[in-house]
């Protein structure tokens, strides 16, 4: 990792240091601010609804930069606002309720382009469906909305127009069945509905056809509801709570069957209504409020029986209600407040027990306390850190966060300086980032953001994953440039952990197997390893190229010496390859055709072969005479009278003796 990188490091982590927290984009300038609203996460990018001062309230989109905050879209047009609702996200895709000034108030969804932000499917033709309770259920969004033939009812939709319907005319007719309450929980959909005839306001599901179906008439009469509501997922059972008409609002449980929804619990006695709320696990157990009739609105647990489900502790002794509140799971840890009657509203803690269960910090001395009702409260996890919002008397309502122990609870930021508050809102975790709304007195309500990093103390180290081991083809006897496919990281504060190696990409490699070390490092410091090997191998073979066949006389029955060309060898990465031949040239080769053969070995073994002939003509014909002086007479053609013998010799012989012996014949006659 290079100098540069470290310097950027250091700055960052002095400035988020010196103030954590940051106003990501003054999106309206000046008071009232653009008011952010129904922030969500999408795979770490955040969508909000926002005004800014011109195009009225419109889909909003933020990475956490100023730059990178932008309006999606600007779905109704010119000063109108489309007023994006119940924002939610299902594999990816944010889906929500918006008006576009010509459909009414439908169902829309956006991939965070403006060309990919379009109406699903206009519900209600003549007016607006208004789509609410938006509950995604793996590759199913279901929500509630009405057409112009029916009321309010379950609808479902697969993201297309045709794939958007509704599941069931619970509530034949425009009356509607009030379905509310949707919970996707232990795999099902379940939610509350009334027929309008037989039954009132009673559990729902939808079946594993895609159908909804009543799970149980709890409260039995048509005219009685039972309202379950607060559905939670605890081992695979559902619990919530409900009024059967008989025991008051207790705790309930259900599979999904008429049999197996029962009553956990009379929690309060004689009618009375034990009014179970915020139902959170940690731990294996179910956390709750209620009120037994005799110590007032205090904290709860069960296992599923009546027997386990018990009262953990009367914080606020007496018929008096300590009302714990904004019940939140922070690793095994349940995080709430509670008013013991002497100290207000502060932060608490338990882990099941009642000796468990204490204040974690008197934030603001007094009875008066620091929290209100209804706390925005948000876990970040792995770090086991709890972000809420809190007023230490002294600097107004501000963020703070807590690791659980009085030391570790303190104030992030004074956003609005002094005694006036911020009042941070809306805490949503977005990849690395909390985001949030809050006021700094100047600007008015924005979007703000806080790094993860910047509010823990990160001691964990990023994991990281190498590539498979490489192989590349030497090109130069020095080996080869080598870009291997980079290392992937994560880490849990640090959205994009420094990558390092060794050996960089692209670098030099030379010919042998090279072990790369990649590193990767947080904001922290905090750094891991993996390795994997890069060997340049050279698998070419040499170039070889051999020289023409070569024909000759022989020089006697033996042959002939013959001489021929070397033939010639190149390799990318040896520049001397060893060249061997089967016969020598100057060696004797026999009469007839010989086959050469040429090996070129280079360095790494590899072998390129070729081959010539060598081609000896006879010296003699086939009757063993020698053939004519070559300045004797015509040899015809191609060189094919040069073998000579008897065979062609024997007419001319007989012409010459012929000639000699009719001499001698004539020299005789002249004598007589």
């Amino acid at each position: 990792m290079g100098e540069s990188s470290d310097d950027a490091f250091s700055t960052r982590v002095g400035r988020a240091t010196e103030q954590p927290a940051f106003r990501v984009k003054d999106i309206q300038a000046g008071p009232p601010g653009s008011q952010p609203r129904s922030l969500t996460n999408v795979r770490g990018a955040l969508y909000f609804a926002a005004n800014d001062g011109s195009s009225g309230v419109e889909l909003w989109r933020s990475d956490g930069t100023e730059a990178g905050t932008r309006m999606v879209k600007d779905i109704a047009s010119d000063s109108s606002s489309s007023v994006p609702s119940s924002l939610t996200a299902m594999n990816g895709v944010l889906y929500f309720a918006a008006n576009d000034g010509s459909s009414g108030d439908e169902l829309w969804k956006s991939d965070g382009t403006e060309t990919g932000t379009t109406q699903v499917r206009d519900i209600h033709l003549t007016g607006s469906a208004a789509p609410s309770n938006l509950t995604a259920a793996e590759t199913k969004l279901y929500f509630t909305a009405t057409d112009e033939t029916a009321g309010t009812e379950l609808w479902r939709s697969d993201g297309t127009s045709s794939g958007t319907v509704r599941v069931r005319n619970i509530g034949p007719g425009a009356t509607g069945s009030s379905t509310d309450e949707l919970a996707f929980v232990g795999g099902k959909l379940f939610f509350n509905a009334s027929d309008g005839s037989t039954v009132g306001n009673e559990l729902w599901m939808v079946d594993d056809t895609g159908g909804a179906r009543l799970v149980r008439d709890i409260a039995a009469t048509a005219s009685t509801d039972s309202y379950p509501s607060g559905f939670t997922d605890l081992g695979g059972t559902v619990y919530f709570r409900a009024d059967d008409g008989t025991h008051g609002v207790e705790l309930w449980r259900t599979n999904g069957t008429q049999a197996g929804t029962r009553m956990v619990k009379d929690i309060h006695l004689n009618q009375g209504d034990a009014a179970p709320g915020g139902l959170t696990v940690v731990g294996g157990a179910l956390y709750f409020t209620a009120t037994d009739g005799v110590s007032g609105f205090e904290l709860w647990k069960s296992d599923g029986t009546e027997a386990g489900t018990v009262r953990i502790k009367d914080i606020r002794p007496g018929t008096d209600s300590s009302f714990p509140d904004s019940l939140t799971a922070v690793g095994g840890t349940l995080y709430f407040t509670a008013d013991d009657g002497a100290s207000g509203r502060e932060l608490w803690k338990s882990d099941g027990t009642e000796a468990g269960t204490v204040r974690v910090k008197d934030i603001q001395p007094g009875s008066t306390g620091s929290m209100r009702t209804l706390a925005n409260m948000l876990a970040i996890e792995p770090q086991g850190v709890l972000l809420f919002a809190a007023d230490d008397g002294t600097s107004g309502m501000e963020l703070w966060k807590s690791d659980g122990t009085e030391a570790g609870t303190k104030r992030v930021m004074d956003i609005s300086p002094g005694a006036s508050a911020s009042s941070p809102g809306s805490l949503t975790l977005a990849g690395t980032q909390v985001f949030f709304t809050a006021d700094d007195g100047t600007s008015g309500v924005e979007l703000w953001a806080v790094r993860v990093g910047d509010l823990v103390e990160d001691h964990t180290a990023p994991t990281i994953r190498c590539p498979p081991d490489q192989v590349a083809e030497a090109t130069s006897a020095d080996g080869a440039r080598v870009s291997y496919p980079a290392a992937t990281a994560s880490d849990a504060v640090t959205r994009s952990p420094v990558l390092g190696y060794t050996h960089d990409r692209g670098s030099l490699f030379p010919l042998a197997t090279t072990q790369v070390t990649a590193t990767a490092t947080d904001e922290a410091g905090n750094s891991a390893t993996c390795t994997f090997a890069v060997t340049v191998k050279d698998t070419t073979a040499p170039t070889l190229q051999c020289p023409e066949s070569v024909t000759v006389q022989a020089e006697g029955k033996d042959g002939a010496r013959v001489s021929f060309t070397a033939p010639t060898a190149g390799d990318s990465v040896d520049s001397s390859p060893k060249v061997s031949l089967s016969a020598q040239s100057g060696s004797l080769f026999a009469p007839g055709t010989t086959e050469v053969k040429a090996t070129a070995t280079d360095a790494s073994g590899n072998v390129a072969t070729c081959a010539f002939n060598v081609t000896v003509k006879s010296s003699t014909s086939g009757n063993g005479n020698p053939p004519p002086d070559e300045g004797s007479g015509d040899k015809g053609s191609g060189g094919g009278c040069s073998a000579g013998g008897a065979a062609a010799g024997a007419p001319w012989g007989a012409l010459v003796l012929a000639a000699l012996s009719l001499r001698r014949r004539s020299r005789r006659r002249a004598q007589d």
